[in-house]
C-alpha cells in the first residue's frame, strides 16, 4: 500500500519574531486584561462560492475564544478577506494567509482554485476533494495570529500538513486561541429580577372588579 500524498494545506512561512502576533483588545497590559473581558471583534470577506465555508470555518474558532464576528460585503471594509486565484497547481499549497501585522490592517488571504473544493462544509468530502471549510478554519487561525503547529507536537488544525480528519480547532489550536483572547465569553444571565419562564408579569393601569378573568393568547 502506498502512503496518502502529504499535501501543504497552507503557504504561511511567517514566524512571529518573538512576539505574540495578535488583534489590538483592549484593555491590555502586554501580559493580561485588565477589567472586564471583551470579545475581539472582527469583519470578513469571501467570493460567494466559499462564503458559506468561511462562516463555517469562523464560528468553529467563535466556539473556543472570545471572538465576534460579522460579514462585510464590501471587501474594501473588511478586517479579513479572502481571495481565489491559483497558487501552484493541484495538490499544491491549498491557501494562504497572513498574521495580523498591526492594528486597522487588512489580512488577505487567498484560497487556490486549482484545487478540487468540497464547498458544503457540514458533509464529508468525495474522494480526491478538498474540505473547503476546514482548509479556511486553518487559514482563519492564522488571521488570529496562531502559527503552524509541528507535527511532532500533536494533532493541530494549524498543522502545516492537511489531513481530512482534521477540520475544526483542537486543543493545541484552541489553547493558542485562548492565550491570544481569552476563553469564548459566557452567555449573560438574565437579572433576577426579569420573570421566570413560562410565567407572565401584568401591569394594570386601575383596579378590576372581584372575579375570575381569563389571559387569552393572540
Amino acid at each position: 500500500m502506498t502512503a496518502p500524498q502529504q499535501i501543504l494545506i497552507c503557504g504561511n512561512k511567517e514566524p512571529a519574531s518573538n512576539r505574540l502576533a495578535r488583534w489590538d483588545k483592549t484593555p491590555w497590559n502586554g501580559t493580561g486584561w485588565i477589567g472586564e473581558p471583551a470579545a475581539v471583534q472582527l469583519t470578513v470577506h469571501a467570493p460567494d462560492w466559499c462564503k458559506l465555508a468561511t462562516i463555517w470555518a469562523v464560528r468553529e474558532w467563535m466556539k473556543v475564544c472570545a471572538l465576534e464576528v460579522e460579514w462585510e460585503s464590501n471587501p474594501r471594509a473588511a478586517s479579513v478577506t479572502i481571495g481565489q486565484g491559483p497558487i501552484d497547481g493541484p495538490s499544491g499549497t491549498l491557501a494562504y494567509m497572513h498574521l495580523p501585522y498591526g492594528p486597522d490592517k487588512q489580512l488577505d488571504g487567498l484560497v487556490d482554485t486549482s484545487e478540487s473544493w468540497h464547498e458544503d462544509p457540514d458533509s464529508s468530502p468525495g474522494r480526491g476533494m478538498i474540505h473547503l471549510g476546514a482548509v479556511l478554519c486553518h487559514e482563519f487561525g492564522h488571521a488570529l495570529g496562531i502559527e503552524h503547529v509541528p507535527t511532532s507536537q500533536g494533532v493541530a488544525l494549524l498543522n502545516p500538513m492537511y489531513r481530512p480528519d482534521v477540520l475544526r480547532p483542537q486543543t493545541l489550536d484552541a489553547e493558542q486561541a485562548v492565550y491570544r483572547y481569552g476563553p469564548k465569553l459566557a452567555t449573560p444571565t438574565p437579572d433576577s429580577g426579569d420573570p421566570e419562564p413560562g410565567l407572565v408579569t401584568i401591569e394594570l393601569s386601575r383596579s378590576l372588579a372581584a372575579g375570575r378573568y381569563h389571559l387569552i393568547k393572540q
